[in-house]
């Protein structure tokens, strides 16, 4: 109809799952609705993470893959409850001559309740930290004011 905003039709269509199953997708993400991941799905909006081209948070592992780094974090709760322990694996992949090869791996242990900001805020930063590693990438840190 012509009474409605030629604008609208640009906007992004909300998440809806593919199947009847549990999996949501949209263009460069994808989020499981079960797993410890779907906890961290808010870091996939995070505006520090733009420049991925995919992000997805399945079942157990958190994956966010930019032009040249893949990074995977893969989640195994060690303790339960509100003080709780979060196992963090993380691995990171550099693309060279065409081809992934994984150079990097380190493990993180987060306390808290699974998911909460300031974890999600911990994968966002090892996520880029590295991203700053990759082969040939130069990193620029801002100046401490």
């Amino acid at each position: 109809p012509q009474d409605k905003d030629p604008a609208m039709h640009d906007l992004p269509r909300p998440l809806r799952p593919t199947t009847a199953a549990t999996t949501a997708t949209r263009g460069r993400l994808r989020v499981e609705r079960r797993g410890l991941a779907l906890r961290f799905a808010l870091l996939i909006g995070d505006p520090r993470l733009s420049a991925a081209q995919h992000a997805e948070c399945v079942l157990d592992t958190v994956r966010v893959d930019f032009p040249e780094t893949r990074v995977t974090a893969h989640l195994t709760r060690l303790t339960a409850g509100p003080g709780g322990e979060l196992l963090v694996e993380f691995a990171a992949a550099y693309l060279t001559a065409g081809t992934w090869r994984p150079r990097l791996g380190w493990q993180r242990v987060l306390t808290g309740r699974v998911g909460a900001l300031h974890q999600r805020e911990a994968l966002v930063r090892e996520t880029l930290a590295a991203r700053g590693c990759a082969p040939g990438r130069t990193v620029i840190l801002p100046a401490h004011t």
